[in-house]
């Protein structure tokens, strides 16, 4: 029974991690590569070699069912509890900072830079990563793109309605609601 219940939620999560590009969640390959790479230590404690950490499916199945569990509750916390919620916010990047991202990949072979890059909707901004995905510059497109986001806030609100009336979106998993209800994945 327990297996079961695991094969139907990796099938409910399979199909949430699939629509991620159709819905504007921005996934960026490899952007934290301290994360990817480990290192081997020999006896001493001195380190004697490196490999790269593996992507696992239960690791998968954890963060679709987090990311579900944490905008769901934030969304029925916007409803009932809006004046007690605190909701994980990122905005847009600044349009400065992308025209300054947009100037620095003009001239660099296989980037391809949309015309509408100072305002670029989380869904473009999809379809721009996903662009250069497996070119050299991968690593240095997906850098440089961090590097110009926002940093994600958490904000409340003490009057009902404050938080339909504001945005409290968070610009990278283009979720209206977004809160920290389960613990982070390490």
């Amino acid at each position: 029974a327990i297996s079961e219940s695991v094969l139907a939620l990796y099938d409910i999560a399979q199909a949430m991690r699939s629509r991620r590009g159709e819905t504007g969640f921005i996934e960026i390959q490899g952007a934290s590569p301290e994360r990817q790479l480990r290192f081997e230590y020999d006896e001493d404690g001195f380190p004697c070699g490196c490999y790269k950490e593996g992507s696992y499916v239960s690791g998968h199945l954890i963060e679709e069912l987090m990311l579900l569990a944490n905008r769901t509750v934030a969304e029925i916390l916007a409803k009932e509890q809006p004046s007690t919620a605190v909701f994980r916010t990122q905005t847009q990047p600044a349009p400065y900072k992308l025209k300054k991202l947009a100037a620095f990949f003009k001239d660099v072979e296989g980037v391809r830079i949309p015309k509408s890059f100072a305002s670029l909707s989380p869904k473009a901004a999809t379809a721009f990563l996903a662009s250069v995905r497996g070119l050299h510059v991968e690593p240095i497109v997906n850098r440089e793109f961090v590097c110009s986001l926002e940093r994600a806030e958490y904000q409340c609100f003490n009057a009902p309605g404050d938080a339909e009336k504001r945005d409290v979106s968070h610009y990278c998993l283009n979720m209206k609601f977004y809160t920290h209800f389960t613990s982070p994945i390490c």
